[in-house]
């Protein structure tokens, strides 16, 4: 069973950095984006834990300078759409990962595990499952972050 081309170089990638033990959400990220900077977590008064732009996207329009957040409003409503994309492949993605190994490898007795569906599955296949159920969140969050971006109204965002 083999993830399409897209996917194949972003799950060998994720695996890499967890085998040399990266944090699993900053691998996703560095996986799917090619940067980690959607994870940067940031310390801020008035919050009990670390704060990504991904979590809250007000810290995005507040450090924009400072991380080189382009200012283009247009331009996070292409990649708000692009991501859209992007979420809708990987999706469809999982949905066929699933029913390969489905049809592959029965539905068995094992337990329904969440995001990995069954237990009785080999671990390349229960692995590939996990990096599509994780990063899917990661995507979805990323384009709601662009899509806020893109209808800000703080005055460095035009």
């Amino acid at each position: 069973m083999k993830l399409s081309a897209d996917f194949e170089k972003s799950f060998q990638e994720y695996q890499d950095d967890i085998d040399r033990g990266v944090e699993p959400r900053r691998a996703l990220a560095t996986a799917i984006f090619g940067d980690d900077i959607y994870v940067h977590t940031i310390k801020l008064r008035g919050y009990n834990g670390d704060v990504d732009m991904l979590r809250e996207p007000k810290v995005a329009v507040r450090r924009a300078l400072q991380w080189s957040i382009p200012t283009s409003k247009h331009a996070h409503a292409l990649r708000a759409q692009g991501l859209d994309e992007v979420s809708r492949a990987m999706e469809e993605e999982y949905q066929y990962v699933i029913d390969a190994a489905l049809k592959r490898y029965g539905d068995g007795n094992g337990r329904l595990i969440s995001g990995v569906i069954r237990d009785h599955f080999p671990d390349n296949v229960k692995n590939r499952l996990r990096f599509l159920a994780h990063g899917l969140p990661l995507v979805k969050d990323a384009e709601r972050l662009h899509k806020y971006l893109s209808k800000t109204r703080s005055p460095i965002f035009t």
